[in-house]
């Protein structure tokens, strides 16, 4: 009884701490993203870089797209796509989820 109490009690303060951060993530359908995009596009990854916000706390990757075909919207030939996360020298940041863009 004494071993089972303080068992107990970690695990629900370990549910309790992952709580917050599994309510804040949710899915959301190809229908209603398509919806609330401004622009849908098919287009290549022609270069990528890396650099840190103005204050030095987050890294960005841009990334420019060469644009194929739009669906929806109205885009240029080469659009730049701002993903948080990369690296930049010996320092990386990593999110999750993520939108992973590679350069063919």
């Amino acid at each position: 009884m004494n071993k089972t109490l303080p068992t107990l009690l970690f695990l629900l303060v370990f549910s309790l701490a992952l709580f917050p951060q599994s309510a804040l993530m949710y899915e959301v359908s190809l229908e209603k993203q398509i919806q609330t995009s401004s622009a849908v596009i098919e287009g290549k990854v022609i270069s990528k870089k890396s650099v840190w916000n103005h204050t030095k706390t987050l890294i960005y990757t841009i990334n420019q797209v060469q644009v194929y075909k739009s669906f929806k919207g109205s885009t240029q030939e080469i659009l730049e796509i701002l993903t948080l996360g990369g690296t930049v020298g010996n320092d990386r940041l990593a999110v999750n989820p993520e939108l992973k863009l590679n350069k063919v």
